[in-house]
């Protein structure tokens, strides 16, 4: 299966033009504004597309443009990823003391802990219930190429800056839905913590298991989901609305 071609050579072009596109429709799609990682390095920057202003408030599900590191060879500008992005925060156990408690002190940042508003319990719920799945299907059956899920691990203190991270994860996992079954085909296994994930069959597998392991509250982790596209600055290849119409539109009810 050929990876598709976009009709532009770095993330910001791409973002810019589909703000561009966004931005004539009525209405416009949630009125979407676009922030890079890093300021100093746009063209390549992962970017958000998100509801607010500014950076992203952590915790609320957002579209997301990244080149992947490691489809870089020769003189290639390597892929494209881009999709939904939501985040699983820190366990509750690592905040300051409740109501009645013994105080004691702050081991992060607060608004790193995972709050229920956060889209993970959406995203949780509505795969358990079914209707995650209309997304996934949407997605597979128009832009006629296998979704990638990569969850990328970090620990608390590499949480500068979130989102927005700027060191390497301390660990990845990454699988391949490639039909409507929905069924995951394992890409990159984990090697430490994310290890009891390697097997897991579907998204909702998947995401029971986050729940069930205890440890993982220690950790923040990015659920990234999308497809992958080839960078190009000819004409051929997807524009901005083709690129919104396969890749981004299905997933915007999850975007908040």
């Amino acid at each position: 299966m050929s990876v598709p071609a976009i009709r532009y050579r770095n993330n910001e072009r791409a973002v810019r033009a589909v703000v561009a596109f966004v931005s004539q429709q009525a209405p416009a799609a949630r009125n979407l504004n676009a922030y890079p990682s890093d300021a100093s390095a746009r063209a390549f920057a992962e970017w958000w597309l998100h509801t607010g202003s500014g950076r992203p408030t952590p915790g609320r599900g957002r579209l997301f443009m990244r080149r992947e590191a490691d489809t870089l060879s020769g003189g290639s500008l390597g892929l494209m990823a881009t999709g939904l992005q939501v985040e699983r925060g820190l366990g509750r156990h690592l905040a300051g003391a409740g109501v009645g408690e013994p105080a004691r002190m702050e081991l992060v940042d607060p608004r790193l802990i995972m709050q229920p508003s956060w889209s993970w319990y959406r995203l949780l719920n509505d795969t358990l219930g079914g209707s995650f799945n209309v997304p996934l299907q949407s997605v597979l059956a128009r832009s006629a190429q296998p979704i990638v899920i990569d969850l990328q691990l970090h620990h608390a203190d590499q949480l500068t800056a979130v989102p927005g991270i700027r060191t390497s994860p301390a660990d990845q996992a990454s699988f391949s839905v490639l039909d409507e079954s929905l069924l995951f085909h394992p890409t990159r296994l984990a090697g430490s913590e994310l290890a009891a994930l390697n097997d897991a069959a579907t998204l909702r597998d998947l995401l029971l298991r986050m729940e069930g392991v205890r440890d993982l509250s220690w950790y923040w982790i990015t659920v990234s989901m999308g497809v992958e596209v080839a960078y190009n600055d000819e004409e051929g290849g997807w524009d901005a609305a083709t690129l919104w119409h396969n890749a981004l539109e299905p997933w915007l009810p999850w975007v908040h």
